[in-house]
């Protein structure tokens, strides 16, 4: 069944339909992923950690980068 509009064009039902058909045949490809800070590879977001702690602001790192690098704490790098 086609719905056309009174000018000869496809009405906002079938023009979602095809958009739609259209991305169904995508599923592989519209993983969420983010780009790393440190190393720069796109990665999926499992296993991601942000940047600065509480805002996504500033990106994340992934979980390999994150395993890898020690993390410094905030009283133990200084000298008394």
């Amino acid at each position: 069944m086609s719905f056309r509009s009174g000018y000869g064009q496809k009405c906002a039902i079938e023009l979602y339909r095809d958009a739609t058909e259209r991305q169904a045949k995508l599923a592989g490809v519209t993983i969420p992923t983010f780009m790393c800070r440190r190393c720069g590879k796109r990665q999926s977001v499992s296993g991601r950690r942000q940047v600065v702690r509480g805002s996504s602001r500033y990106g994340y790192y992934c979980a390999s980068c994150c395993t890898t690098r020690p993390v410094a704490t905030g009283c133990g790098n200084r000298p008394s």
